[in-house]
Protein backbone atom coordinates (compact mmCIF):
# COMPACT_ATOMS: atom_id res chain seq x y z
CA UNK A 1 0.00 0.00 0.00
CA UNK A 2 1.14 3.55 -0.73
CA UNK A 3 -0.53 6.16 1.47
CA UNK A 4 0.30 9.81 0.85
CA UNK A 5 -0.37 12.09 3.82
CA UNK A 6 -0.46 15.87 3.46
CA UNK A 7 -0.44 17.75 6.76
CA UNK A 8 -2.75 20.75 6.53
CA UNK A 9 -2.64 21.42 10.27
CA UNK A 10 -1.13 24.82 10.98
CA UNK A 11 0.70 24.12 14.23
CA UNK A 12 1.12 20.35 14.63
CA UNK A 13 3.42 17.76 13.14
CA UNK A 14 1.74 14.44 12.49
CA UNK A 15 2.57 10.75 11.90
CA UNK A 16 0.40 7.72 11.18
CA UNK A 17 0.89 4.26 12.68
CA UNK A 18 -0.37 1.02 11.11
CA UNK A 19 -1.55 -0.76 14.23
CA UNK A 20 -1.36 -4.56 13.95
CA UNK A 21 0.85 -4.83 10.88
CA UNK A 22 4.19 -6.42 11.74
CA UNK A 23 6.32 -4.04 9.62
CA UNK A 24 9.22 -6.50 9.30
CA UNK A 25 12.26 -4.83 7.70
CA UNK A 26 10.12 -1.73 7.25
CA UNK A 27 10.25 0.01 10.61
CA UNK A 28 10.88 3.42 9.00
CA UNK A 29 7.25 3.36 7.79
CA UNK A 30 5.87 2.40 11.22
CA UNK A 31 4.89 6.00 12.04
CA UNK A 32 6.13 6.32 15.63
CA UNK A 33 7.02 10.00 15.99
CA UNK A 34 10.66 10.65 17.03
CA UNK A 35 11.30 6.88 17.07
CA UNK A 36 11.06 5.69 13.47
CA UNK A 37 10.48 9.06 11.79
CA UNK A 38 10.22 12.78 12.41
CA UNK A 39 6.67 14.17 12.34
CA UNK A 40 5.32 15.41 9.03
CA UNK A 41 5.51 19.19 9.29
CA UNK A 42 2.71 21.58 8.39
CA UNK A 43 2.20 21.83 4.62
CA UNK A 44 4.44 18.83 3.89
CA UNK A 45 3.56 15.54 2.16
CA UNK A 46 4.93 12.13 3.12
CA UNK A 47 4.20 8.79 1.42
CA UNK A 48 4.07 5.65 3.56
CA UNK A 49 4.87 2.36 1.82
CA UNK A 50 3.34 -0.47 3.84
CA UNK A 51 3.18 -4.20 3.16
CA UNK A 52 -0.06 -5.87 4.20
CA UNK A 53 1.82 -8.99 5.29
CA UNK A 54 -0.53 -10.26 7.98
CA UNK A 55 -4.27 -10.43 7.41
CA UNK A 56 -6.97 -9.63 9.93
CA UNK A 57 -8.65 -6.68 11.62
CA UNK A 58 -6.18 -3.86 12.26
CA UNK A 59 -6.40 -0.07 12.32
CA UNK A 60 -4.41 3.07 11.60
CA UNK A 61 -4.13 6.08 13.88
CA UNK A 62 -2.12 9.20 14.64
CA UNK A 63 1.06 8.46 16.58
CA UNK A 64 2.28 11.93 17.45
CA UNK A 65 1.41 13.38 20.84
CA UNK A 66 -2.17 12.39 21.61
CA UNK A 67 -3.60 13.50 18.25
CA UNK A 68 -5.52 10.21 18.13
CA UNK A 69 -7.85 11.84 20.66
CA UNK A 70 -9.01 14.22 17.89
CA UNK A 71 -10.36 11.33 15.82
CA UNK A 72 -7.44 10.75 13.45
CA UNK A 73 -7.91 6.97 13.09
CA UNK A 74 -9.78 4.35 11.06
CA UNK A 75 -10.14 0.59 10.40
CA UNK A 76 -7.53 -1.29 8.36
CA UNK A 77 -8.76 -4.73 7.24
CA UNK A 78 -6.48 -7.13 5.34
CA UNK A 79 -8.29 -10.07 3.71
CA UNK A 80 -7.09 -13.49 2.59
CA UNK A 81 -8.18 -14.58 -0.93
CA UNK A 82 -10.56 -17.19 0.48
CA UNK A 83 -12.21 -14.54 2.68
CA UNK A 84 -13.03 -12.45 -0.39
CA UNK A 85 -14.71 -15.45 -2.03
CA UNK A 86 -16.87 -16.27 1.03
CA UNK A 87 -19.23 -13.32 0.44
CA UNK A 88 -19.94 -12.99 4.16
CA UNK A 89 -21.18 -9.60 5.33
CA UNK A 90 -18.38 -8.09 7.43
CA UNK A 91 -18.88 -4.72 9.14
CA UNK A 92 -16.06 -2.66 10.71
CA UNK A 93 -17.04 -1.04 14.01
CA UNK A 94 -15.03 1.53 15.97
CA UNK A 95 -15.99 2.45 19.51
CA UNK A 96 -14.66 4.30 22.51
CA UNK A 97 -14.80 7.22 24.90
CA UNK A 98 -14.91 10.71 23.40
CA UNK A 99 -13.90 14.06 24.87
CA UNK A 100 -14.98 17.56 23.91
CA UNK A 101 -11.45 18.95 24.28
CA UNK A 102 -8.96 19.00 21.45
CA UNK A 103 -5.75 17.09 22.09
CA UNK A 104 -3.54 20.19 22.46
CA UNK A 105 -5.71 21.66 25.23
CA UNK A 106 -5.98 18.23 26.78
CA UNK A 107 -2.23 17.65 26.97
CA UNK A 108 -1.31 21.25 27.85
CA UNK A 109 -3.40 21.09 31.00
CA UNK A 110 -1.79 17.88 32.27
CA UNK A 111 -4.94 15.74 32.50
CA UNK A 112 -3.12 12.92 34.30
CA UNK A 113 -2.92 15.08 37.42
CA UNK A 114 -6.13 13.64 38.77
CA UNK A 115 -6.35 16.07 41.71
CA UNK A 116 -7.25 18.88 39.32
CA UNK A 117 -11.04 19.21 39.22
CA UNK A 118 -11.46 21.49 36.20
CA UNK A 119 -9.24 23.17 33.65
CA UNK A 120 -9.72 26.03 31.13
CA UNK A 121 -9.78 23.96 27.96
CA UNK A 122 -12.55 23.53 25.38
CA UNK A 123 -14.30 20.87 27.41
CA UNK A 124 -14.51 19.43 30.93
CA UNK A 125 -12.50 16.25 30.94
CA UNK A 126 -11.37 15.75 34.53
CA UNK A 127 -13.30 14.52 37.53
CA UNK A 128 -12.85 14.89 41.24
CA UNK A 129 -10.83 11.90 42.52
CA UNK A 130 -13.85 10.75 44.53
CA UNK A 131 -15.92 10.39 41.39
CA UNK A 132 -13.73 8.55 38.92
CA UNK A 133 -14.82 5.27 37.26
CA UNK A 134 -13.66 1.93 38.65
CA UNK A 135 -13.82 -1.61 37.32
CA UNK A 136 -13.62 -4.46 39.87
CA UNK A 137 -11.70 -2.19 42.23
CA UNK A 138 -9.35 -0.88 39.53
CA UNK A 139 -9.27 2.82 38.73
CA UNK A 140 -10.24 3.06 35.07
CA UNK A 141 -9.51 6.69 34.40
CA UNK A 142 -9.03 10.10 35.96
CA UNK A 143 -11.34 11.77 33.44
CA UNK A 144 -15.04 12.29 32.82
CA UNK A 145 -15.90 11.43 29.26
CA UNK A 146 -18.17 13.69 27.23
CA UNK A 147 -19.71 10.90 25.18
CA UNK A 148 -19.41 7.25 24.21
CA UNK A 149 -19.35 6.84 20.44
CA UNK A 150 -19.74 3.95 18.00
CA UNK A 151 -18.49 4.69 14.48
CA UNK A 152 -18.34 8.33 15.51
CA UNK A 153 -21.96 8.57 16.66
CA UNK A 154 -23.14 8.93 20.25
CA UNK A 155 -25.05 11.09 22.70
CA UNK A 156 -23.61 14.31 24.14
CA UNK A 157 -24.50 15.01 27.76
CA UNK A 158 -25.57 18.56 28.52
CA UNK A 159 -23.00 20.69 30.33
CA UNK A 160 -23.62 24.11 31.79
CA UNK A 161 -21.35 26.39 33.76
CA UNK A 162 -18.16 25.43 35.57
CA UNK A 163 -19.72 24.06 38.73
CA UNK A 164 -18.47 20.50 39.18
CA UNK A 165 -21.47 19.34 41.23
CA UNK A 166 -23.85 20.51 38.52
CA UNK A 167 -21.81 18.86 35.76
CA UNK A 168 -21.66 15.57 37.67
CA UNK A 169 -25.43 15.72 38.27
CA UNK A 170 -26.02 16.21 34.55
CA UNK A 171 -23.67 13.32 33.82
CA UNK A 172 -25.96 11.01 35.82
CA UNK A 173 -29.27 12.33 34.46
CA UNK A 174 -30.16 10.89 31.05
CA UNK A 175 -33.11 13.27 30.72
CA UNK A 176 -30.70 16.18 30.35
CA UNK A 177 -28.79 14.69 27.43
CA UNK A 178 -28.92 16.22 23.97
CA UNK A 179 -30.39 14.24 21.09
CA UNK A 180 -28.05 13.13 18.31
CA UNK A 181 -27.79 11.11 15.10
CA UNK A 182 -28.21 7.34 15.24
CA UNK A 183 -26.92 4.76 12.76
CA UNK A 184 -28.59 1.54 11.57
CA UNK A 185 -26.88 -1.22 9.57
CA UNK A 186 -28.73 -3.06 6.80
CA UNK A 187 -27.64 -6.61 5.92
CA UNK A 188 -28.81 -9.03 3.16
CA UNK A 189 -32.18 -10.75 3.55
CA UNK A 190 -30.52 -14.13 2.92
CA UNK A 191 -27.83 -13.65 5.60
CA UNK A 192 -28.03 -16.28 8.34
CA UNK A 193 -24.96 -14.79 10.00
CA UNK A 194 -22.71 -11.75 9.73
CA UNK A 195 -19.38 -10.62 11.12
CA UNK A 196 -18.37 -7.54 13.11
CA UNK A 197 -14.74 -6.39 13.03
CA UNK A 198 -14.58 -4.34 16.22
CA UNK A 199 -11.86 -1.90 17.33
CA UNK A 200 -11.63 0.03 20.58
CA UNK A 201 -10.30 3.34 19.28
CA UNK A 202 -10.98 5.12 22.58
CA UNK A 203 -8.45 7.13 24.53
CA UNK A 204 -8.80 5.83 28.09
CA UNK A 205 -11.56 3.33 28.75
CA UNK A 206 -12.66 -0.24 28.24
CA UNK A 207 -15.53 -0.86 25.82
CA UNK A 208 -17.98 -3.75 25.82
CA UNK A 209 -20.62 -5.27 23.55
CA UNK A 210 -23.56 -7.63 24.13
CA UNK A 211 -26.61 -8.86 22.22
CA UNK A 212 -30.05 -7.80 23.44
CA UNK A 213 -32.04 -10.77 22.11
CA UNK A 214 -30.83 -13.35 24.63
CA UNK A 215 -28.53 -15.08 22.14
CA UNK A 216 -24.76 -15.37 22.32
CA UNK A 217 -22.07 -14.62 19.75
CA UNK A 218 -18.80 -16.29 18.81
CA UNK A 219 -15.47 -14.51 19.20
CA UNK A 220 -13.36 -15.71 16.27
CA UNK A 221 -10.25 -13.47 16.15
CA UNK A 222 -8.17 -11.18 18.36
CA UNK A 223 -5.73 -8.55 17.07
CA UNK A 224 -5.72 -10.17 13.63
CA UNK A 225 -5.09 -13.71 14.86
CA UNK A 226 -7.80 -16.34 14.26
CA UNK A 227 -9.02 -18.09 17.41
CA UNK A 228 -10.91 -21.26 18.16
CA UNK A 229 -14.42 -19.79 18.46
CA UNK A 230 -15.35 -18.80 22.01
CA UNK A 231 -19.04 -18.31 22.82
CA UNK A 232 -20.10 -15.58 25.21
CA UNK A 233 -22.64 -12.93 26.21
CA UNK A 234 -20.31 -9.95 26.74
CA UNK A 235 -17.01 -9.08 25.08
CA UNK A 236 -14.72 -6.47 26.64
CA UNK A 237 -12.22 -4.59 24.48
CA UNK A 238 -9.23 -2.79 25.95
CA UNK A 239 -7.96 0.36 24.28
CA UNK A 240 -6.47 -0.45 20.83
CA UNK A 241 -7.63 -4.09 20.90
CA UNK A 242 -9.46 -5.57 17.90
CA UNK A 243 -11.86 -8.51 17.94
CA UNK A 244 -13.95 -10.30 15.32
CA UNK A 245 -17.30 -11.75 16.32
CA UNK A 246 -19.84 -13.78 14.33
CA UNK A 247 -23.55 -13.38 15.00
CA UNK A 248 -26.21 -15.87 13.88
CA UNK A 249 -29.79 -14.96 12.96
CA UNK A 250 -32.77 -17.29 13.02
CA UNK A 251 -34.76 -17.64 9.79
CA UNK A 252 -37.65 -15.48 11.03
CA UNK A 253 -35.51 -12.87 12.80
CA UNK A 254 -35.77 -9.51 11.03
CA UNK A 255 -33.11 -7.71 13.04
CA UNK A 256 -30.87 -7.88 16.09
CA UNK A 257 -29.86 -5.11 18.49
CA UNK A 258 -26.40 -4.88 20.04
CA UNK A 259 -25.51 -2.72 23.01
CA UNK A 260 -22.08 -1.06 23.09
CA UNK A 261 -21.18 0.36 26.51
CA UNK A 262 -18.49 1.36 29.01
CA UNK A 263 -18.15 -1.42 31.61
CA UNK A 264 -17.17 0.36 34.82
CA UNK A 265 -18.74 -0.74 38.11
CA UNK A 266 -19.03 2.38 40.21
CA UNK A 267 -17.91 5.98 40.41
CA UNK A 268 -15.53 6.74 43.25
CA UNK A 269 -14.00 4.47 45.88
CA UNK A 270 -16.51 5.49 48.54
CA UNK A 271 -19.47 6.05 46.24
CA UNK A 272 -22.80 4.60 47.31
CA UNK A 273 -24.47 5.59 44.06
CA UNK A 274 -24.80 2.95 41.33
CA UNK A 275 -22.69 3.45 38.24
CA UNK A 276 -24.37 5.09 35.27
CA UNK A 277 -22.72 3.46 32.28
CA UNK A 278 -23.12 5.24 28.92
CA UNK A 279 -24.24 3.01 26.07
CA UNK A 280 -25.30 3.07 22.42
CA UNK A 281 -27.80 0.55 21.00
CA UNK A 282 -27.39 -0.28 17.30
CA UNK A 283 -29.76 -2.27 15.09
CA UNK A 284 -28.59 -4.70 12.40
CA UNK A 285 -31.58 -5.25 10.11
CA UNK A 286 -32.30 -7.48 7.11
CA UNK A 287 -33.09 -5.55 3.92
CA UNK A 288 -33.98 -6.78 0.43
CA UNK A 289 -31.96 -4.03 -1.29
CA UNK A 290 -28.63 -5.25 0.12
CA UNK A 291 -26.58 -7.63 -2.02
CA UNK A 292 -24.94 -10.79 -0.68
CA UNK A 293 -21.79 -10.06 1.31
CA UNK A 294 -22.47 -6.32 1.51
CA UNK A 295 -24.12 -3.91 3.93
CA UNK A 296 -25.62 -0.42 3.94
CA UNK A 297 -26.11 2.21 6.60
CA UNK A 298 -28.93 4.62 7.25
CA UNK A 299 -29.12 7.47 9.72
CA UNK A 300 -31.96 8.70 11.90
CA UNK A 301 -32.56 11.27 14.61
CA UNK A 302 -32.57 9.87 18.13
CA UNK A 303 -35.27 11.07 20.51
CA UNK A 304 -34.28 13.76 23.06
CA UNK A 305 -35.52 11.63 25.99
CA UNK A 306 -33.92 8.38 24.81
CA UNK A 307 -31.98 6.72 27.69
CA UNK A 308 -28.22 6.76 27.27
CA UNK A 309 -27.11 5.34 30.64
CA UNK A 310 -27.57 1.90 32.19
CA UNK A 311 -27.14 1.22 35.90
CA UNK A 312 -25.93 -2.33 35.37
CA UNK A 313 -25.25 -4.52 32.32
CA UNK A 314 -28.43 -5.81 30.73
CA UNK A 315 -28.37 -9.58 31.28
CA UNK A 316 -30.76 -11.30 28.88
CA UNK A 317 -29.09 -14.71 29.09
CA UNK A 318 -31.05 -17.56 30.66
CA UNK A 319 -27.90 -18.78 32.40
CA UNK A 320 -24.99 -17.14 34.17
CA UNK A 321 -23.52 -14.69 31.61
CA UNK A 322 -20.15 -15.43 30.06
CA UNK A 323 -17.83 -12.39 29.83
CA UNK A 324 -14.95 -12.77 27.37
CA UNK A 325 -11.63 -10.94 27.85
CA UNK A 326 -12.35 -10.04 31.48
CA UNK A 327 -9.61 -7.78 32.84
CA UNK A 328 -10.27 -9.19 36.33
CA UNK A 329 -12.62 -11.74 37.96
CA UNK A 330 -16.13 -10.39 38.51
CA UNK A 331 -18.97 -11.56 40.75
CA UNK A 332 -22.01 -13.10 39.08
CA UNK A 333 -20.39 -13.85 35.73
CA UNK A 334 -18.28 -16.57 34.14
CA UNK A 335 -15.04 -14.75 33.38
CA UNK A 336 -13.04 -15.89 30.34
CA UNK A 337 -9.66 -14.17 30.30
CA UNK A 338 -7.22 -13.78 27.44
CA UNK A 339 -5.40 -16.83 28.88
CA UNK A 340 -8.38 -18.95 27.76
CA UNK A 341 -7.92 -18.08 24.09
CA UNK A 342 -6.52 -20.74 21.76
CA UNK A 343 -5.22 -19.94 18.32
CA UNK A 344 -6.91 -21.61 15.36
CA UNK A 345 -4.14 -23.87 14.10
CA UNK A 346 -5.75 -24.26 10.67
CA UNK A 347 -5.03 -20.58 10.03
CA UNK A 348 -1.31 -20.74 10.83
CA UNK A 349 -0.48 -20.75 7.12
CA UNK A 350 -1.18 -17.00 7.14
CA UNK A 351 1.93 -16.42 9.21
CA UNK A 352 4.42 -18.68 7.41
CA UNK A 353 7.39 -16.82 5.97
CA UNK A 354 9.59 -17.87 3.05
CA UNK A 355 11.98 -14.94 3.56
CA UNK A 356 13.60 -16.27 6.71
CA UNK A 357 13.70 -19.54 8.58
CA UNK A 358 12.70 -18.05 11.90
CA UNK A 359 10.08 -15.33 11.66
CA UNK A 360 8.07 -13.69 14.42
CA UNK A 361 5.07 -14.34 12.15
CA UNK A 362 5.50 -18.11 12.43
CA UNK A 363 3.93 -19.63 15.57
CA UNK A 364 6.44 -21.42 17.75
CA UNK A 365 6.24 -25.23 17.92
CA UNK A 366 6.13 -26.24 21.59
CA UNK A 367 6.81 -29.83 22.61
CA UNK A 368 4.45 -31.32 25.23
CA UNK A 369 7.58 -32.24 27.17
CA UNK A 370 8.42 -28.56 27.51
CA UNK A 371 5.11 -27.48 28.98
CA UNK A 372 5.56 -25.53 32.25
CA UNK A 373 4.82 -27.09 35.60
CA UNK A 374 3.03 -23.97 36.80
CA UNK A 375 0.99 -21.48 34.77
CA UNK A 376 0.51 -18.07 36.36
CA UNK A 377 -2.34 -15.96 34.99
CA UNK A 378 -1.33 -12.32 35.36
CA UNK A 379 -3.66 -9.64 34.01
CA UNK A 380 -2.20 -6.16 34.16
CA UNK A 381 -4.30 -3.01 34.04
CA UNK A 382 -2.51 -0.22 32.15
CA UNK A 383 -5.01 2.50 32.97
CA UNK A 384 -4.11 5.47 35.16
CA UNK A 385 -4.60 3.34 38.29
CA UNK A 386 -2.23 0.38 38.01
CA UNK A 387 -3.44 -3.05 39.06
CA UNK A 388 -2.75 -6.75 38.67
CA UNK A 389 -5.49 -9.42 38.62
CA UNK A 390 -8.06 -6.98 39.94
CA UNK A 391 -5.76 -5.77 42.75
CA UNK A 392 -5.57 -2.00 43.06
CA UNK A 393 -2.16 -0.43 43.55
CA UNK A 394 -1.32 1.42 46.77
CA UNK A 395 2.04 2.81 47.76
CA UNK A 396 3.78 0.78 50.54
CA UNK A 397 3.61 2.02 54.11
CA UNK A 398 7.20 0.94 54.84
CA UNK A 399 10.37 1.99 53.01
CA UNK A 400 11.43 -0.48 50.33
CA UNK A 401 14.88 -1.08 51.82
CA UNK A 402 13.44 -2.46 55.09
CA UNK A 403 13.29 -5.96 53.61
CA UNK A 404 10.99 -8.86 54.43
CA UNK A 405 11.94 -9.06 58.11
CA UNK A 406 10.90 -5.50 58.85
CA UNK A 407 8.41 -5.09 61.68
CA UNK A 408 6.53 -2.68 59.42
CA UNK A 409 5.88 -5.38 56.79
CA UNK A 410 2.68 -7.39 57.27
CA UNK A 411 2.91 -10.71 55.48
CA UNK A 412 -0.15 -12.04 53.66
CA UNK A 413 -2.23 -14.83 55.16
CA UNK A 414 -3.62 -17.73 53.13
CA UNK A 415 -7.11 -16.24 53.38
CA UNK A 416 -5.94 -12.91 52.01
CA UNK A 417 -4.20 -14.56 49.07
CA UNK A 418 -7.36 -16.54 48.26
CA UNK A 419 -9.43 -13.40 47.91
CA UNK A 420 -10.16 -11.94 51.33
CA UNK A 421 -8.01 -8.90 50.49
CA UNK A 422 -6.48 -6.36 52.82
CA UNK A 423 -3.11 -4.64 53.13
CA UNK A 424 -0.27 -7.16 53.15
CA UNK A 425 2.94 -8.22 51.40
CA UNK A 426 3.58 -11.67 49.96
CA UNK A 427 7.16 -12.91 49.52
CA UNK A 428 8.14 -15.64 47.05
CA UNK A 429 11.53 -17.03 46.12
CA UNK A 430 11.92 -18.32 42.55
CA UNK A 431 15.27 -19.19 40.95
CA UNK A 432 17.16 -17.24 43.62
CA UNK A 433 15.41 -14.02 42.55
CA UNK A 434 13.32 -12.65 45.38
CA UNK A 435 10.18 -10.80 44.26
CA UNK A 436 7.69 -9.04 46.52
CA UNK A 437 4.07 -9.35 45.44
CA UNK A 438 1.75 -7.31 47.64
CA UNK A 439 -2.00 -7.36 47.73
CA UNK A 440 -1.83 -3.68 46.87
CA UNK A 441 1.61 -3.54 45.30
CA UNK A 442 4.02 -5.41 43.06
CA UNK A 443 7.69 -4.51 43.17
CA UNK A 444 11.25 -5.81 42.97
CA UNK A 445 13.35 -5.09 46.09
CA UNK A 446 16.24 -2.66 46.02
Amino acid sequence: MRITVRNNLQLEGITLHWHGLHMLDNYWNDGAAFVSQCPISSGIEFTYVVRADNSGTHWWHAHSGIARLDGLFGPLVVLEPDEIKKKMTSIPITMGDWYESDSISYAANEPFRIKMNMYPGNGRSTCSPDHTPFYSGLLVTGFCLDSFVVNGHGQLRLQQGKNFALIFELFLDPRKALFSIGERFLIPMSANSFQLRMINTGFEMFSAVTRLDGQRFNVTASDGRDLEPMTGDVLILGVAETYDINLNLSQDQKSVFLRFWLPFDHIGEASRKPAHQPFVDIEFKRDASVLEGEFKTEFFMRKPDEPIFQISPKNVSATEPVWINCPAPKNGVVCRTVSDFKRLESSDYKFESERQEESINTPATVSPLEEPDVILKIHVNFMSGAGINGIHFKYPTAPLFNGTDSAQTTKCTKEQLEGAGGFCTQVTDKSNVKVFIGKFRSLKPM
